[in-house]
């Protein structure tokens, strides 16, 4: 299944504020070093596709919050 970019994003994301989104991006990195050294746990390869994927989608959530809090910072400053 194709999605676009903007199908993609958790709703959730779109509604909360400056403080928040500096914590999600704060929660995502403890939880992305936390999988990555699950990455080197030794795992049925199910569960380590499900690691990466889980990595994959915190990145591409990563971004989406570091941009979207840049925008919100040129907005005010």
């Amino acid at each position: 299944m194709n999605f676009r970019p903007s199908q993609r994003i958790r709703p959730i994301f779109r509604l909360i504020k400056r403080n928040e989104i500096l914590e999600a991006i704060r929660l995502i990195q403890i939880d992305m070093v936390e999988l990555e050294k699950e990455l080197k746990g030794d795992y049925p390869s199910i569960v380590m596709d499900a690691i990466e994927d889980t990595l994959n989608r915190y990145k591409f959530d990563l971004g989406y919050l570091e941009c979207r809090l840049s925008r919100l910072e040129k907005k005010q400053g």
